[in-house]
């Protein structure tokens, strides 16, 4: 992962801002990011008898509602975010670990793997296939990894090339003036997501003997007219 996205969420967790701004959304999709838990627990099949590890669980938008779901959680992301999140909720359900998932040692394996608004913040391809082959390997068989909420810049040019997008994007851009802005410089430099990149990742994993299949995210999410899913089956 980008040192420098990595330290910026960090710093972002310590501000005076909302759990949803600190995530990466803006404060008026607040209630659509309620929606995202069910929509992952539908995705993944998560039930009580799932152990789940979520790779950058921030301060727990996520994995809080999850860890009511599932047997036990576990959650890995930055020191300064993991301090953040046992101040906002204690569970004996929830584990969690501080450092960068790539180079950090998991010695666990996990049935359920949830990789969710993260991969847009890795530097290239090369670190994609690391991070994604890491997950693979800490996966159990029968296993499923979801990796959620990928920003595809084709479908939203395909959306805002629609008069639907087009009238869209003329209301988001007043609607979101008031809004954090997340167009900044830690965001430069990172990995490109394309049909093609999608299309090759698919193909690449399903060589590998794996089931792995595109999703369309639920329209009521916060950023469905330019994100995917993909979820990745080891069985």
């Amino acid at each position: 992962m980008n040192n420098s996205i990595f330290e910026y969420f960090a710093e972002l967790a310590k501000s005076d801002l909302t759990y949803t701004q600190k995530s990466g959304r803006y404060q008026i999709q607040k209630n659509q990011e309620k929606k995202i838990p069910d929509d992952i627990i539908l995705k993944m099949n998560l039930s009580k008898k799932d152990s789940l590890l979520e790779i950058g669980c921030g301060l727990g938008n996520l994995i809080i509602p999850l860890a009511k779901k599932t047997k036990n959680v576990t959650g890995i992301d930055h020191h300064i975010i993991i301090e953040k999140l046992e101040e906002r909720f204690n569970s004996k359900k929830i584990k969690l670990i501080s450092g960068n998932f790539l180079n950090t040692k998991i010695k666990k394996k996990f049935n359920k793997i949830l990789i969710y608004g993260v991969i847009h913040c890795l530097k290239n391809k090369k670190q994609l296939k690391k991070f994604i082959l890491k997950a693979i390997s800490i996966l159990e068989s029968d296993g499923t990894i979801l990796i959620g909420d990928i920003p595809n810049i084709d479908k939203k040019k395909r959306f805002t090339n629609t008069n639907k997008g087009k009238i869209f994007e003329k209301k988001w851009k007043k609607i979101r003036k008031h809004e954090l802005s997340l167009q900044i410089k830690e965001f430069d430099n990172l990995i490109i997501i394309n049909d093609r990149l999608i299309i090759d990742l698919v193909k690449d994993l399903r060589q590998r003997g794996l089931n792995v299949f595109v999703l369309p995210q639920n329209k009521n999410l916060p950023f469905s007219h330019t994100r995917e899913d993909i979820l990745i089956k080891n069985d």
